[in-house]
């Protein structure tokens, strides 16, 4: 019995053992997992492609022919998965239609913000700001040609009842993903309750990625995916990461023909890549095994690729379909990368049957090609083209056997020679008067209409608005049925309506017959924002393009704003006692005394460019009113500085500055800053970076600040959010990349993590907001929203 006893006692310490081992060592294996993917990630970091530019101001930008928004780069970097060396775009949109698919299929049984009626999310605006539009149509099934649809390439489908009425507003077009860019929207001439959406914008070096086709069977009602997204597979080298799929669509068209509709598509490769080479970095090309035109028979239930090849050889990468006077099919096509090899567009198709294209010719060394047929004369087409950066324009009276130059505008604002500042990768609308082919508009940051001599090839212009009059940046331009002098037009600021385009100006002032119409249509991208809690609950939020607004107070429903600074908005604060606000665009900090009377009431905390990212982090401390900014590094180092301003709130005159570093900051770049709110008398400062370092400054705000490195054994990838909980010791930490686990949690300062990820889908994590009613319910900002 005893020797029984003995052995079973053994086996079981033997058990035990080798259970002990078996999980130690599958933790060793983890943590050694974790080593090497932060090795890699450093790695893929030190060689982005973005390295040069990412902290490039707008004016630098344009000089480089680079999209003018930076953010996207800045994202690359912080969303890119440690083990792929870029953001898994094509993981994302699969989690996107599943996501999609689950809300329309589950029954809400429990009350987290905005999933049930008895716990909504409430509007706050702002109703008279929009964003970057690309997509417009007029409804077709309205008679009198007022109802038009408008698509955010931030995300989102819109209808507007009377697009003539300055005061009407707009509406959320259920059924379309409000995160979906919105390029392209039309309706089958056959059946005009059938209407399709293009989806994903390729003129911003590929950074606002889609997914694919929709179509609405019921006059935009709802709406379903019916074609694209991520497709196929991922092949990697050392030099290249070919992710296959559908994700821009540049273009959509619908032919009819004797009857029967044909729709066709231009889907586009791009590539993540600025201009310069990081042989350790592969690059990252989103859809080049996919890209052509593609085309169906049975309105979207299948579709086919039609083999183009280019003039090179290579797959053609298509950017505008078109049809002529005689029911023919045009193509236009852009840049494409091979071979890590940029290879120019310019190249000019033609097709009779929907099948078979022709090469007719090309626009010698041009990038972007966007042409426009005449209505009455199948021979006569004008062409917008950018060539070294500029945009140049052409007609052909001879469908494209010979094509000549045209005379430019030139734009009063900035007479430099070309229309488009050289942006005309992103600017470059085109469009003919559909009654009179002699008449002619173009958009470039303005908006310009010109008087052709066609035998001559010149053109008498008018400039129709500067950046007083109608946002800037112009990316559309639809005319309404029945009435070519007047058109929708889309750009960086929204949608304007003009009401007489013939007698469009810039002449006069306010008077100017192109308006906005931008009420309650929310396409606004913001990046920071805050509430001013102690006084009429203000909401003061930096936004892309539309720099610094704010609201002018609750009022139980949707809200004016108001500018406080241009550009790109970085940052917006209150203080905790709404005594004033901090607000920053690329280049300076702002303080503003509250109630705003007026602008006495405001000065600059720091007049100098001392950012280190595009969007740049910066924090206040609002107990002892001294402003953190993430800097610069000093020339000829890397890393970052952390600049502090104090006594910010006593005049211009009386700010000083002081620059904070820190061995623990060498090489690192920030991505987060957070000010503890329980201590009052000093300021301890937390700082997370993109390699995932979490920092603890202590006395941040004195001549001898402490840094300290609090260490997380699950960190990988760029921290993005740091956020207290209920006492000095409890904060949670997140992280924005792909492939990681995004949230932690601690109790005790930093010594123990506990991951929070849960079921959370892999997809970017920007922000925690934790319920201040109850501590164990969280909201999650995500790259698909909250």
């Amino acid at each position: 019995m005893k020797n029984r006893l003995f052995f079973l006692s053994l086996i079981v310490i033997s058990l035990t053992l080798i259970f002990f081992l078996k999980r130690k060592n599958t933790e060793v294996e983890k943590e050694d997992t974790i080593t090497e993917l932060r090795k890699k990630h450093k790695e893929y970091l030190e060689n982005s492609p973005f390295k040069e530019t990412r902290g490039f101001t707008k004016k630098e930008r344009k000089a480089r022919a680079l999209p003018p928004n930076g953010f996207f780069e800045q994202q690359w970097d912080r969303t890119l998965d440690p083990s792929l060396g870029q953001p898994n775009f094509r993981k994302a949109l699969q989690i996107q239609r599943e996501q999609i698919q689950k809300n329309k299929d589950r029954t809400i049984q429990f009350g987290v913000p905005g999933e049930s009626n008895a716990n909504p999310w409430i509007e706050r605006g702002p109703d008279d700001v929009g964003g970057r539009t690309r997509g417009i149509m007029f409804d077709p099934n309205d008679p009198t040609n007022r109802r038009v649809f408008a698509g955010g390439v931030s995300g989102g489908l819109w209808v507007n009842n009377d697009i003539t009425d300055a005061n009407s507003t707009w509406s959320l077009v259920q059924g379309v993903p409000e995160n979906i860019a919105v390029n392209q929207i039309i309706f089958d001439p056959n059946n005009r309750n059938t209407f399709y959406i293009a989806s994903g914008e390729q003129y911003t070096r590929g950074s606002v990625i889609g997914n694919g086709v929709y179509r609405s069977t019921d006059g935009g009602a709802n709406w379903e995916q019916i074609f694209g997204g991520p497709n196929g597979n991922v092949q990697a080298n050392s030099r290249e990461i070919i992710v296959e799929g559908i994700f821009y669509v540049n273009d959509i068209i619908a032919r009819n023909v004797s009857g029967s509709t044909e729709i066709y598509i231009a889907v586009t490769s791009d590539i993540f890549f600025p201009g310069q080479t990081r042989p350790n970095n592969p690059l990252a090309i989103l859809g080049p095994n996919d890209r052509g035109i593609y085309r169906t028979l049975d309105n979207g239930n299948s579709w086919n690729l039609i083999p183009v090849t280019s003039s090179i050889g290579v797959a053609v990468n298509p950017n505008d379909l078109e049809l002529d006077a005689n029911n023919n099919i045009w193509v236009a096509t852009t840049s494409v990368s091979e071979n890590r090899n940029e290879i120019n567009g310019g190249d000019i198709f033609m097709s009779t049957n929907g099948t078979n294209f022709t090469l007719i010719n090309t626009i010698p060394g041009a990038a972007r090609t966007e042409i426009e047929p005449s209505s009455q004369n199948a021979n006569v087409f004008y062409v917008a083209a950018e060539i070294n950066r500029q945009a140049d324009l052409f007609i052909t009276t001879d469908a494209f056997f010979t094509f000549n130059r045209l005379t430019e505008p030139n734009d009063a604002t900035t007479p430099v020679g070309d229309y488009t500042r050289t942006q005309a990768f992103y600017d470059l609308p085109i469009e003919v008067d559909p009654t009179d082919d002699t008449i002619l508009y173009v958009g470039g940051i303005n908006l310009f209409r010109g008087i052709v001599d066609q035998s001559r090839n010149r053109v008498t212009w008018r400039q129709m608005s500067n950046e007083v009059s109608v946002h800037a940046d112009q990316h559309a331009i639809v005319f309404r049925p029945g009435n070519s002098d007047q058109a929708v037009f889309g750009n960086d600021g929204g949608v304007y309506y003009g009401s007489s385009l013939a007698a469009a100006s810039i002449t006069l002032g306010d008077n100017n017959t192109i308006s906005v119409r931008n009420n309650n249509y929310n396409v606004t991208q913001f990046y920071a924002g805050s509430i001013n809690i102690e006084g009429q609950e203000e909401i003061v939020g930096a936004s892309q393009d539309n720099g610094v607004i704010i609201s002018d107070g609750f009022t139980g429903g949707i809200e004016s704003f108001s500018d406080l600074v241009f550009g790109d908005g970085t940052y917006a604060q209150f203080d905790d006692q709404g005594e004033y606000l901090i607000a920053s665009n690329q280049d300076v900090y702002i303080y503003f005394e509250l109630p705003r009377s007026d602008v006495t009431n405001a000065y600059l905390i720091t007049s100098t460019r001392i950012q280190r990212n595009f969007i740049n982090e910066a924090e206040l401390d609002t107990n002892l009113d001294i402003l953190y900014v993430n800097a610069r590094p000093e020339f000829g180092t890397s890393g970052s500085r952390i600049a502090r301003y104090s006594n910010i709130t006593n005049g211009r005159e009386n700010i000083r500055e002081d620059l904070l570093t820190d061995r623990l900051l060498s090489g690192q770049n920030i991505s987060a800053l957070k000010v503890s709110p329980f201590e009052t008398t000093s300021t301890r400062l937390l700082v997370g970076t993109e390699r995932g370092r979490l920092i603890n400054i202590e006395n941040a705000d004195g001549d001898n600040p402490v840094f300290t490195r609090i260490f997380g054994p699950g960190f990988l990838g760029s921290i993005s959010d740091i956020e207290f909980g209920d006492d000095i010791n409890t904060f949670i930490v997140t992280f924005s990349n792909y492939g990681v686990t995004s949230v932690f949690y601690t109790e005790d300062g930093g010594a123990t993590w506990v991951s929070k990820e849960g079921d959370f889908p892999d997809i970017p994590v920007f922000s925690f907001l934790q319920s201040p009613l109850n501590p164990n319910e969280a909201i999650i900002g995500s790259y698909f929203g909250v």
